[in-house]
């Protein structure tokens, strides 16, 4: 069976390979010769807390080793250095991070051995979230035609302040159509963020807290479409909103 490599990895290797073109591949200590970037568990970390996976629980940042031919190698352990002054975050020796309690955006590399380093993954310091409003405007669909954006503010208490919040995962899903009716992917689907399930996408909060997502029907004859958006604080809890109900009614005749 073809083991399929991850997308960074093929794009490396055949740079790689142009670079060198018929010289031995470099490998470096512990067989290694590639190495992935940083792996988040979460794109932003609560200030004054560490930073946790999407269930809340306390998750490292990792990098994975790989020979010349992209196998694997177990094992290694990679070196993080917050390349952002002041730091406002500690990386421990188990990748493990920890917030100072300060808003911000941190750059942090990885380094295995003393010549193999990652590119700078960014982190966003923020606000514990723990509330998801809607906002903008949502006007009706058209057949054919993209919807409005179903946008959501997620804020949090900053010291008494409500502020934004950056970095949040938001989840949409088409939950209905009526008069009901299976929700066909090839009817009813979102625009960006397309996978292979398009009644499905997610969208992350930029710094105005705010995220949004557009969708499309190629159906006729039905009255609205329902969508949920959903998203959780960093502790992996609901937030206060979540899940939110947007029901678009469908223009007839366009």
């Amino acid at each position: 069976m073809t083991r399929m490599l991850p997308k960074w990895l093929s794009a490396a290797l055949a740079a790689l390979f142009v670079v060198v073109a018929c010289e031995a591949v470099p490998t470096f200590a512990d067989g290694v010769a590639y190495i992935s970037p940083i792996k988040l568990p979460a794109k932003a970390v609560a200030a004054g807390d560490k930073l946790r996976d999407s269930t809340g629980a306390i998750a490292p940042l990792t990098v994975e080793a790989y020979d010349a031919q992209g196998v694997l190698v177990p094992g290694v352990t990679a070196t993080y250095i917050v390349s952002t002054l002041p730091a406002g975050v500690t990386v421990d020796a188990n990748g493990v991070v920890t917030a100072l309690d300060s808003i911000r955006t941190v750059q942090i590399v990885a380094r295995i051995g003393d010549r193999l380093q990652t590119t700078a993954a960014t982190l966003d310091v923020v606000a514990q979230p723990d509330s998801m409003a809607r906002s903008g405007t949502l006007d009706s669909l058209a057949v054919a035609a993209v919807s409005s954006a179903l946008q959501v503010t997620i804020t949090g208490n900053r010291r008494g302040t409500r502020v934004p919040v950056k970095g949040i995962v938001v989840r949409y899903r088409i939950t209905g159509v009526f008069p009901s009716r299976s929700i066909d992917p090839t009817q009813f689907f979102f625009l960006e963020g397309l996978s292979k399930d398009l009644t499905r996408s997610a969208d992350t909060t930029d710094a105005s807290g705010s995220a949004s997502r557009t969708i499309e029907t190629l159906a006729t004859g039905i009255d609205s479409i329902v969508v949920q958006a959903d998203a959780n604080s960093l502790l992996g809890q609901p937030l206060n909103g979540s899940p939110m109900r947007f029901a678009l009614r469908v223009k007839k005749g366009g």
